[in-house]
């Protein structure tokens, strides 16, 4: 599993259509969601422009009339580059879903326990068809709620049986994998690499490396680097520290090229985040 660092905590209130539909509009070189991961699958689906969907280190480019697709526990950010983009974010819980017919135990708990896995980009004109149509029933506020739920069910049929992908794994770690995540998480201020990692934890480094990046998705300074943004962006938010007394408690030697990793992550400089 992910380190709880990434994990969303904030819960999700669905209403009686089990579903949440989120209208998203976001600009040229702008930051929607930062890195995290939660156990709900979501949809993305973009009317104009395109979006940036990183799963990990892997982006995915989705474009208008296309549908991105987040796993369940699947670590993943949103943002833009040059086109600005307008789209609707579809979330609900798999689990709500499953029941005590042979359908539901053969193709969706797999989905809802992690054995398989949907792809991230799809333009399947079936899918796109129930995305639609759901969308429709959530924005009419007359639609009886077991019409969307119906259209849900028909939805995730067309997913599984057009979208899915080979098993995952992404549960499988030893246990002391945990807590070399667990020390990163704690340490992550401090100066670190994966030869001082690997050596700490009687690893071989590029052994160390290759599970590191199979279990998160992220190479470890990848992975460093979103902690120590989201620690800046919290510094930010509470404290009236400059900009390079920020960077310096959060691992940053060079206040100038903290504030350079900072605009790539959020799109705005340290001092505008401030300031909004």
């Amino acid at each position: 599993m992910y380190p709880d660092a990434y994990k969303e905590l904030t819960p999700v209130v669905y209403g009686e259509k089990a579903v949440k539909k989120l209208p998203i509009d976001l600009g040229p070189h702008q930051t929607c969601i930062v890195m995290h991961w939660h156990e709900r699958i979501e949809l993305l689906y973009v009317y104009e422009g395109e979006l940036i969907l990183q799963i990990g280190d892997r982006p995915f480019t989705v474009k208008a009339g296309q549908v991105g697709i987040v796993n369940p526990c699947q670590l993943h950010a949103i943002r833009t580059e040059e086109h600005a983009v307008r789209f609707d974010a579809l979330m609900f819980e798999i689990a709500h879903f499953c029941n005590d017919t042979s359908a539901t135990r053969q193709h969706l708990e797999p989905l809802h326990r992690m054995d398989v896995a949907l792809v991230n980009v799809t333009d399947d004109p079936e899918v796109l068809d129930s995305v639609k149509r759901l969308v429709c029933l959530l924005d009419d506020e007359q639609a009886p709620a077991l019409t969307a739920i119906g259209e849900v069910y028909r939805l995730l049929g067309w997913l599984t049986q057009r979208c899915c992908t080979a098993p995952r794994a992404v549960h499988t770690t030893d246990k002391k994998f945990g807590t070399v995540l667990q020390y990163i998480n704690q340490h992550f201020t401090e100066p670190l690499s994966t030869c001082q990692l690997s050596r700490l934890f009687s690893y071989n480094e590029a052994y160390f490396c290759r599970q590191f990046k199979r279990l998160t998705g992220l190479t470890v300074s990848a992975h460093l680097r979103i902690l120590r943004m989201e620690q800046a962006q919290n510094l930010l938010r509470t404290t009236n520290l400059g900009i390079a007394a920020i960077a310096a408690r959060c691992g940053f030697t060079d206040p100038e090229y903290f504030t350079n990793c900072f605009t790539r992550q959020y799109g705005c400089s340290p001092t505008a985040f401030r300031r909004q």
